[in-house]
């Protein structure tokens, strides 16, 4: 007989993309809520699955491949799951076919099925035929959906006009983050001896620098906020498919002890970061896509009690009085000044009651189970009706 799962969750990611972090600790929190939970993703070298009672976590490869190929064996991948499982509540990340069409495979046969919608993807593609054939799966794929769950109005919103989906279909899915590791961080001397920043004041910017990153706007005055004191430094912490390309940049506009690149790091390793760091730093240019993300390294920021600094794109407009705020690029060095300054109005911990009390991924977790009708180890309720 196929095994059985409460839930089983298809990542149409890799497991470095924020995205991925997001899905993660959703699985993670519905396994520590009693549900028996199945996770695949698609994996790099070096990955490790997660060790949770009550979760499998299925890693495969497929980064040698170039991106058609890789994403078409993520399907292969994803079916061959689909068809040899059977699961009470099925959860695609993203209405992008290698995990939506795997998770409406499992839905004809009884699941209740389930779409994060968790950005405008078809709006971060360059070529115009990209942009278009991931345009129409997304208008079309979360329709077929019975819920979808997404994080924040704007989204909401496009769902609505855009893709036809139900009002009464959509859920709220806030942006959590793993609020206990950002509890008590101690500085690492080690770490920072090692990445050359002993004696700095260190402004932290958490980075997927893919073709999401929007650091090369924010690069120059960046740059010369470092360079403006010897006991200034800031750390960039991420990788993406543009590293080498903003290092190199970095380069030739200021000293490499100044703006220094840790490359990727496991995600349970920021803490140790953003440890050695006095501030943290955000920056998205005003575009329709940025408008629809929900920042999970302000949210960071913000548990370690840094003192954050960002410009107010989207959701975060919502946030203002918990950061030093910019509006354009010419005005991030001032900002960072204040930032380094006395914290007069208490933002840094207005900032940590607010992540404490709407970030906790064990309470979305809760709520996402009442939000699909479904209690773990029960019967669902009243099925939605997809439109598809």
């Amino acid at each position: 007989m196929p095994q059985s799962y409460d839930v089983v969750a298809f990542s149409s990611m890799t497991t470095r993309a924020g995205s991925a972090i997001r899905l993660r600790s959703l699985c993670r929190h519905l396994a520590r809520r009693g549900c028996r939970v199945l996770l695949t993703e698609r994996a790099y070298p070096g990955d490790v699955a997660l060790a949770e009672s009550n979760l499998t976590h299925w890693l495969y490869r497929t980064e040698h491949r170039p991106l058609p190929l890789a994403l078409a064996a993520s399907l292969w991948n994803n079916l061959r799951v689909a068809a040899s499982v059977r699961a009470r509540v099925v959860l695609a990340l993203k209405p992008l076919p290698n995990a939506a069409l795997p998770a409406l495979l499992l839905g004809l046969r009884g699941a209740r099925t389930v779409v994060d919608v968790d950005d405008l993807d078809p709006e971060y593609y360059r070529s115009v035929a990209a942009r278009s054939a991931v345009g129409v799966v997304f208008r079309r794929i979360p329709r077929c959906f019975e819920h979808v769950v997404t994080h924040n109005r704007f989204l909401r919103e496009i769902l609505q006009a855009e893709c036809g989906v139900d009002a009464d279909r959509i859920a709220d899915l806030p942006q959590g983050i793993e609020l206990e590791r950002f509890r008590g961080i101690c500085p690492d001397d080690g770490l920072r001896q090692h990445l050359g920043l002993t004696g700095k004041r260190v402004v932290a910017y958490l980075a997927s620098l893919g073709m999401t990153s929007d650091l090369d706007e924010a690069l120059p005055a960046l740059a010369r906020f470092a360079a403006s004191d010897e006991r200034r430094a800031v750390l960039v912490v991420g990788g993406g498919s543009r590293l080498a390309e903003l290092r190199e940049r970095t380069g030739c506009l200021v000293g490499g002890d100044k703006v220094v690149f840790a490359g990727p790091v496991p995600h349970e390793e920021v803490p140790r970061y953003l440890g050695l760091c006095v501030a943290g730093f955000n920056y998205m240019a005003d575009t329709r896509a940025n408008r629809c993300r929900a920042s999970i390294k302000v949210r960071e920021y913000m548990a370690a009690g840094l003192r954050v600094v960002c410009n107010p794109v989207g959701e975060l407009g919502d946030l203002e009085g918990l950061f030093v705020s910019y509006r354009t690029p010419e005005g991030i060095a001032a900002a960072l000044e204040q930032a380094l300054g006395d914290d007069t109005q208490g933002q840094r911990e207005r900032a940590r009651a607010w992540v404490e009390d709407r970030c906790d991924w064990d309470r979305i977790a809760a709520t996402f189970l009442v939000d699909v009708g479904f209690e773990p180890g029960g019967s669902p309720g009243v099925r939605a009706r997809a439109k598809c």
